[in-house]
């Protein structure tokens, strides 16, 4: 994957989990919805971009763990009653690029299957419809 699929990435999930939160807000379970992250964008290929790139992928983790906390709390789980486990990573520490885009990838990755088992678990519980 390159940077900036990884950015583009990193914007396409945000609209799932903000859609979760939209769905706790309607049935009154939670009464704030976060804010959309602003698009990250890279100007050139250097430590600041993957600064960037590794802060938007903290932000999702934290966002999905909320949801993930929510879940649970509520009590919520899949159809053979699994609930959804959190995320745990921090900012990775490599000094080669290519070993941090692999490790951005596996993060991003992990969110994504997260989500994924969220969701489902919104629709069986008939808090979401699927697209």
């Amino acid at each position: 994957m390159t940077t900036a699929q990884m950015v583009k990435k990193l914007s396409e999930l945000d609209s799932p989990i903000l859609d979760v939160y939209q769905a706790f807000y309607d049935v009154a379970m939670i009464d704030t919805i976060p804010v959309e992250i602003n698009e990250v964008t890279i100007s050139k290929y250097d430590e600041q971009a993957f600064l960037d790139v590794g802060n938007a992928i903290l932000l999702l983790k934290n966002r999905v763990n909320k949801l993930v906390e929510l879940l649970n709390k509520n009590k919520l789980v899949d159809m053979n009653g699994d609930s959804v486990s959190g995320l745990d990573f921090w900012q990775p520490n490599r000094t080669g690029i290519y070993e941090l885009k692999v490790e951005f990838e596996n993060r991003i990755n992990s969110i994504e299957a997260t989500l994924e088992k969220i969701n489902e678990i919104m629709i069986l519980n008939g808090l979401m419809e699927r697209k």
